[in-house]
């Protein structure tokens, strides 16, 4: 008989809490990372799911230690962003010979400094698409995109095993409600995508302090959301990344059928900011910022919101003492 396939959730949050509950729904062999409150009533009580696709409660092994969890086949790193290299020295103890890490963080860069620290050969690329946040301790809210694509693929520096072990992946997906796992040929293209949407979508909402709605109806910041759009674009091309011509249009209507469907919807980055906590700015905006210089192209207006927002980001992270900026 094969040993199970075993798969560890390195951050309970929106994103972390629903694959793990997804997972263990499926009868896959889940542990979580997390912590405090949350951490203590996963353990006690289960981690409760209550999503548009109906509720129910996942037995869900968890911990705060990594190193209690032993050798898995496949680790999700689902922190923040900005977590991501102070946490990545502690997912050591979670690697075998052939064992795969995928990031979902919103922007590009978490597989670099995950594979400096863990070695790039056990590094995939991947993202995804969800709405789904912390209610409470133990509680996870679903509450937009029926069915969440987890998309993943090789990068250059990925492993030979990797793709054996997608396959492995692939089987411990199938079947799972709410959840569709997409094994891209070109995952680099589909990071980059999905930060030319967040980019925007961050950048404005944030620091217009309006939803969704409010953004697609003001002619001005809606032209700001699509000049945005069109310099991540550019950069993206001028980057390598095959972004189609049209992905700038086909990007802002989705935006506009979300207001029209979801109206208050927010980013979590702004979510975060007023909240008063370490937010993902510079993984987001910060990382097109930087692409940029590096293709030395100009992003004036994506460069502004960075700089305008970076004065709340840092009050919040030195209240936080988190980690600084980049």
């Amino acid at each position: 008989m094969s040993e199970p396939y075993r798969v560890c959730i390195y951050g309970a949050g929106g994103v972390g809490g629903y694959l793990a509950a997804r997972l263990a729904q499926n009868g896959v062999d889940v542990t979580v990372v997390a912590r405090g409150e949350h951490l203590k009533t996963i353990q006690d009580s289960g981690l409760k799911l209550t999503s548009i696709s109906g509720d129910f409660v996942a037995s869900v092994k968890a911990t705060e230690d990594p190193s209690e969890i032993g050798i898995v086949d496949l680790v999700i790193v689902a922190s923040k962003s900005w977590q991501v290299e102070a946490i990545a020295p502690s997912i050591q103890p979670l690697l075998g010979r052939e064992t795969i890490v995928v990031p979902t963080q919103n922007g590009i860069e978490a597989p670099e400094r995950l594979g400096a620290v863990l070695g790039e050969e056990h590094v995939l690329g991947g993202y995804i698409r969800i709405q789904a946040l912390v209610q409470g301790p133990g509680h996870i809210l679903h509450d937009g995109l029926d069915v969440a694509e987890f998309g993943t693929g090789l990068l250059p520096g990925s492993g030979s095993f990797c793709k054996r072990q997608l396959e492995r992946m692939a089987q411990a997906f199938q079947g799972a409600i709410g959840l569709c796992l997409k094994v891209q040929e070109d995952v680099w293209m589909k990071m980059w995508r999905k930060i030319l949407a967040i980019c925007a979508y961050s950048g404005v909402c944030t620091a217009s302090r309006g939803n969704i709605g409010d953004v697609v109806e003001c002619d001005a910041s809606a032209t700001l959301f699509q000049e945005c759009l069109l310099e991540t674009h550019r950069v993206a091309l001028a980057s390598g990344v095959k972004l189609s011509e049209d992905e700038v249009e086909v990007v802002w209507k989705e935006f506009k059928g979300l207001a029209a469907a979801s109206p208050t919807n927010t980013p979590s980055l702004m979510r975060d900011m007023l909240a008063g906590r370490p937010s993902e700015l510079d993984d987001q905006l910060g990382a097109v910022v930087r692409a940029a210089g590096r293709a030395r192209v100009e992003v004036p207006r994506v460069a502004a919101l960075y700089a305008a927002l970076m004065v709340q980001e840092q009050r919040n992270r030195r209240a936080a003492a988190a980690v600084p900026v980049r």
